[in-house]
């Protein structure tokens, strides 16, 4: 249930509605039925009084997603006669963006959108679905960040092909003093490093943390430097290791080939199979 007016303008001015429209673009334009408030729909759903007494408040939010959009995003998830949704099986619901925007306002209108768990699979949602600009809006309203939620951005910026902004956001992160990196964070931002020097650097991060010989760190370095065509430092790298994965040994000998050691690359398959 929505308990004060901040609920609902986060419900209708947060980046997931669009602009002064509230729209949702040209992929939606086609959805505008009739004269229907969402935001209205939304609170309604929930028990009490408490709630509507704040629909005159709503009333800048325009025209919303109408009824036919509105039961896309409800008709899955009501679970009772209390009203109560099963936000659990929505999550799993959505491939269209626009539909998990109205579901984005169902949280923030119930209350549950500053949940960490709840913002953290939004903004890996966002991502998968191909907006990382709505995933760092909701990735900035989590107000208590943990490495998850930070782990979650970085990866968000890589699958979507924004490197630099990985590489921000883990100066960012690391830069926090409640909250540091884990062997999840490095192996995404090695992937977006643009030169040998972002790499060294993540390295020494990696390394400090006392993370360099993680195996999935560690097979990240060794697929970084032989990117960089420094199969040299990988291949110290991979004999230093005191535990190598099959994703280990696949890093190296790949990173064999890609630098044009043939040679090299067969030794260490049969090294592999022995």
């Amino acid at each position: 249930m929505c308990k004060n007016t901040d609920d609902i303008q986060r419900a209708c001015s947060f980046g997931v509605f669009g602009g002064s429209r509230i729209g949702f673009g040209e992929e939606t334009e086609k959805e505008w039925t009739g004269p229907y408030f969402f935001i209205k729909r939304l609170l309604l759903a929930f028990k009490g009084s408490r709630s509507t007494k704040f629909l005159p408040l709503s009333s800048f939010c325009c025209k919303l997603y109408s009824s036919r959009s509105c039961n896309e995003v409800l008709s899955v998830g009501v679970a009772n006669k209390e009203k109560e949704f099963d936000f659990e099986r929505l999550f799993h619901s959505y491939t269209k963006i626009y539909i998990l925007k109205c579901f984005h306002a169902l949280l923030v209108v119930s209350g549950k959108a500053q949940s960490i768990f709840i913002g953290t699979r939004l903004v890996n949602l966002y991502a998968h679905l191909g907006d990382v600009s709505l995933s760092q809006k909701t990735f900035c309203m989590i107000e208590s960040k943990d490495v998850y939620t930070w782990n979650s951005m970085i990866s968000s910026y890589v699958r979507n092909g924004h490197f630099r902004e990985s590489l921000i956001c883990l100066n960012e992160m690391l830069s926090t003093a409640d909250v540091k990196p884990n062997f999840y964070t490095f192996p995404p931002v090695l992937k977006a490093c643009y030169n040998i020097i972002d790499g060294v650097r993540i390295h020494c991060w990696a390394s400090k943390l006392g993370l360099e010989w993680d195996v999935f760190v560690a097979a990240s370095l060794v697929h970084m430097y032989c990117r960089f065509q420094s199969s040299s430092v990988a291949f110290r790298i991979f004999k230093d290791m005191p535990y190598r994965d099959m994703g280990c040994w696949n890093a190296m000998i790949s990173g064999f080939c890609q630098n044009g050691n043939a040679m090299e690359a067969l030794s260490l398959l049969d090294e592999m199979r022995l």
